[in-house]
């Protein structure tokens, strides 16, 4: 099935500059990898579930906004606007236990890491994110069943070195190029499999 887009969205605004070039003094390769090695270890921890690595990305307390997108995507106070969390609350909203289950595959991917170091102990991190959902079941006569949701978009979040480790200050996540309705009728369908 084709995804087209029935929702018209705003026009995209890169919201890290660009043409911030590093110079010697602000290059922190070493800062970088572990800027970017965060990015990958946070979305390894929601493909496997595992709420301990994903709460030690995060500072406490952490922002949590996914008010850029034209459509809800987590059903908690982060669709409407930034709302600013302990780090307990955000794991059970961002993570919730019914997210992984023996029936559910879920694969993050980001790529094109860019970095902006903005002090001495932040930076923000612009990368690209594809999500993949898959959901196997039976359905009320015993056939079996899958669900395969796909979603891309970016993440513009805001790090901080936070005792001695670089974590997720601001968590800011846009989806693009999917279609809302169909984005329903998965979550409709997964609710319908989850009552069986």
């Amino acid at each position: 099935m084709s995804l087209q887009r029935r929702v018209k969205e705003p026009a995209l605004k890169c919201p890290v500059p660009l043409n911030a070039w590093s110079d010697g003094a602000q290059f922190r390769g070493d800062h970088r990898a572990e800027i970017t090695a965060l990015m990958y270890r946070f979305m390894f921890a929601m493909d496997f579930g595992d709420r301990d690595v994903f709460a030690q990305c995060v500072t406490d307390p952490v922002l949590w906004d996914l008010s850029s997108n034209a459509f809800p995507l987590s059903g908690g106070p982060a669709d409407k606007a930034p709302v600013e969390l302990g780090r307990k609350e955000f794991v059970a909203l961002a993570l919730p236990e019914a997210h992984h289950d023996d029936t559910t595959y879920v694969q993050h991917d980001i790529s094109n890491p860019f970095i902006v170091f903005t002090g001495e102990r932040t930076a923000d991190i612009l990368a690209n994110v594809q999500m993949r959902q898959f959901r196997y079941g039976a359905d009320s006569s015993g056939v079996q069943t899958a669900q395969r949701l796909e979603l891309s978009g970016y993440y513009s979040n805001t790090v901080e070195l936070d005792e001695g480790r670089w974590r997720i200050r601001a968590l800011r996540l846009t989806m693009r190029g999917f279609d809302p309705a169909e984005l329903a009728a998965a979550a409709e369908a997964r609710l319908r499999q989850e009552a069986l």
